[in-house]
């Protein structure tokens, strides 16, 4: 069943939600917690930008122009290629893992902010 644009909108918000908590991990009341994980950014990041295809190619929205579009397909290309690269380096010591992927994380803001910003308003 093909989802509404809402739907597609609502996804795209929780990515980005679970790409912060792989970004800086999450803390949990009974001492537990949730270490950054380049894996798993990986896989919401590609998540995110096939979403995002699904919902031009479906709808195709007038928040997102050609050209954003088409500079996103782009990005998808080399932020994708070099997150692969980066997706197995989980055992980095310290903060590095945060801090390296926090540089990619401000590329995803970037490039989907309107779009992010159409998501809250539904």
């Amino acid at each position: 069943m093909k989802q509404t644009e809402e739907l597609m909108l609502q996804e795209t918000g929780r990515l980005f939600a679970e790409l912060e908590v792989a970004t800086y991990g999450k803390g949990w009341a009974n001492g537990r917690s949730i270490r950054p994980d380049a894996r798993s950014f990986y896989y919401c990041a590609k998540r995110i930008y096939d979403t995002i295809e699904e919902l031009v190619n479906s709808y195709q929205p007038d928040y997102i122009t050609a050209s954003d579009y088409n500079f996103i397909c782009d990005s998808k290309r080399t932020l994708l290629l070099e997150l692969e690269v980066f997706k197995d380096r989980n055992k980095l010591e310290g903060d590095y893992l945060t801090y390296e992927l926090e540089k990619y994380l401000m590329k995803m803001h970037g490039l989907f902010g309107h779009i992010l910003s159409q998501s809250k308003g539904k």
